[in-house]
Parts: C-alpha cells; structure tokens; sequence
C-alpha cells in the first residue's frame, strides 16, 4: 500500500488510511471494504474537494474517524 502511495504522488498518508480502515474493521460505510486501491483513489479525490478545488502538493490527508 506504502509503494502504491507513493507511486502515485498525491499525498496521501498510507499509514493514517490503514490505521482509519483497522479502526473501523476495513468497512466502506456498513459495507466490507472490496477494492483498498479504489479506497486510497476515493482519498485523493476527497482530498482535492475538500480543498475547495484546488490540489495540495504532498500534504498529507488527515485521520478521519
């Protein structure tokens, strides 16, 4: 998960996702998480939203519980 991260540049912290999905016995909602390269896609995406459009450069995203 850390080299996937990693290789794809948008800042998201591996280990604060799997510490988020531990937490929360890997669920997406009430539902088993099915896909934890989609998840960390999902992240990024939030990421950038919530930023009010605009990107930010390795910062990484912040435990959400």
């Amino acid at each position: 998960m850390t080299a996937y991260c990693q290789e794809r540049g948008k800042g998201i912290d591996p280990q604060a996702f799997i510490d988020h999905y531990i937490a929360n016995g890997w669920k997406v909602g009430r539902n088993s998480m099915k896909d934890w390269r989609a998840a960390v896609r999902t992240w990024e995406r939030n990421e950038f939203q919530n930023s009010n459009g605009k990107a930010k450069e390795a910062e990484p995203i912040k435990y959400r519980a």
